[in-house]
């Protein structure tokens, strides 16, 4: 391509004092309409639970993906592309409850952070999912650390 540069994307320096913050509220159940929990979820890779659901079947976790809600596909899935493509089997089926609906315009079609419980013989719809989280208690949008600059 003559007469284009290609300029790598900027790092966006989020504050580490709101980072920490934001992790603590998530991590510590923020919302009012989850019950209180006796443990903090493990953090995990989506990949971990697509490759060893057994391992983490029952278990409180907690991971990041895109997440896509609709009728019949509200998934969480390992990337953008992914959805885009509809890789379904690359995608954690989503169980619906107040804590995410409250969430919906904010957090549906975005990156997030999401915890509940992880249940492996849920395939959601039609088997399509590698899993499903269920009794949701924290989700919010996962601050991008990468822009493209113009």
């Amino acid at each position: 391509m003559s007469g284009s540069v290609f300029t790598p994307p900027a790092i966006v320096e989020v504050p580490l004092r709101k980072l920490v913050v934001s992790l603590l509220f998530f991590f510590l159940g923020f919302t009012l309409e989850a019950e209180p929990q006796t443990a903090l979820p493990q953090h995990v890779s989506i990949l971990q639970l697509i490759a060893t659901p057994e391992r983490y079947d029952g278990k409180r976790v907690a991971f990041e993906g895109f997440l896509h809600l609709e009728f019949e596909g509200n998934a969480i899935f390992l990337s953008q592309n992914d959805y885009i493509h509809r890789i379904s089997k690359n995608s954690i089926w989503v169980v619906r409850n107040a804590v995410l609906n409250a969430k919906y315009t904010r957090i549906n079609s975005h990156y997030v952070m999401i915890a509940g419980t992880f249940d492996a013989a849920n395939k959601g719809h039609m088997s399509s999912s590698s899993g499903a989280l269920k009794d949701i208690t924290a989700v919010d949008t996962w601050p991008a650390l990468v822009s493209s600059t113009k």
